[in-house]
């Protein structure tokens, strides 16, 4: 409200009690009065606006004071804000840190990946440069092993012709040896024993072989001496026909022995058996030896083959080789000596 105004103001009483002394003292018509009493009541209706509109003015300034008071700045206002500021430079470091901890991480791996790479291929070099060796070596391998083929083929086939040139010897074991002794004379006498007609002109040649060995479990009756172990004597005959004809005529008398024939001794078995190659005999005696293990009843040679069998009426195995021997008896711990 406005200082000329709050001046002049009046409450409505006072101002009918003046309105009334000044119509007493002017005459007026009644058309006059009422207007005047009109214009007074609205008169009055802007002064009670005016209050009201003072009354409101009041308030609004209550309200701006009270604002002005909430926008002090207090202790907790300063903490909030220099929080807030923390926190937001924290966050800012923060990310930055990571950002750095993250492209020097990156960084070291695209270098480790790097000197992998490296180093993979550098093995896949040597792996490249392996496998070549290897390949050569395979293609050694393969040569060595047509090469060892073929030399043991060559091998066995000399040892088929050496066995086809001894197809008219056979070998005498036991038979006492003596000083001066005539082989071709004793063959003779051996024949006779088995019931054969064996003329020395049938006999191509006839000698000891290999080297005396001294008989450790048997002692001269005539002396001190040590018996000597005979020599295996060896027989060619003239003919094949002949040859298997004392063969058979041995397996027939076993159990032979040297009585009747004016020797030494008596008492000595004596073994009739065709004549082996060295590799032949070899393989023979690996044969007797896996079936005296595996108990195997039958082991012999015949037109120098070696053949094997369990018992009468099963199959017959014909070995040509220590691989063989394993395939017939199984695993059996033999080897070329």
């Amino acid at each position: 409200m406005e200082k000329e105004h709050r001046v002049n103001w009046k409450c409505t009483a006072c101002y009918r009690k003046t309105t009334k002394s000044i119509s007493k003292s002017i005459p007026t018509s009644a058309q006059t009065e009422q207007s005047f009493t009109r214009n007074n009541e609205d008169a009055s209706a802007s002064d009670l606006s005016d209050q009201e509109n003072s009354n409101i003015t009041m308030r609004t300034k209550n309200s701006q004071q009270s604002s002005d008071k909430n926008n002090y700045v207090t202790e907790s206002k300063i903490r909030e804000i220099i929080k807030e500021e923390m926190t937001g430079s924290l966050q800012i470091i923060i990310q930055q840190n990571i950002s750095e901890q993250f492209k020097k991480i990156s960084d070291q791996l695209s270098h480790d990946m790097n000197k992998f790479v490296m180093v993979l291929e550098g093995i896949q070099t040597r792996i490249t440069s392996v496998e070549d060796r290897v390949h050569v070596i395979e293609k050694r391998l393969d040569t060595q092993k047509d090469l060892t083929d073929t030399v043991a083929r060559l091998q066995a086939e000399l040892n088929d012709r050496d066995q086809e040139l001894l197809h008219n010897d056979v070998e005498i074991n036991g038979l006492p040896e003596e000083k001066n002794e005539r082989p071709i004379h004793l063959v003779a006498l051996v024949s006779k024993k088995l019931g054969l007609e064996v003329n020395e002109n049938d006999i191509v040649n006839a000698e000891r072989v290999g080297t005396r060995q001294e008989n450790k479990n048997e002692v001269d009756p005539y002396g001190d001496e040590k018996l000597k172990r005979p020599r295996t004597l060896v027989v060619r005959l003239l003919r094949r026909s002949l040859r298997d004809e004392l063969l058979r005529a041995a397996r027939v008398r076993r159990g032979l022995d040297c009585s009747g024939l004016n020797l030494q001794t008596d008492s000595n078995r004596l073994y009739i058996n065709e004549r082996l190659t060295r590799d032949n005999k070899q393989l023979f005696y690996k044969v007797r030896e896996a079936c005296r293990i595996f108990k195997w009843r039958f082991s012999w040679t015949r037109h120098g083959k070696i053949f094997t069998r369990r018992e009468p009426g099963e199959s017959v195995h014909r070995i040509r080789s220590i691989a063989e021997i394993n395939k017939v008896f199984g695993e059996y711990p033999v080897g070329p000596k």
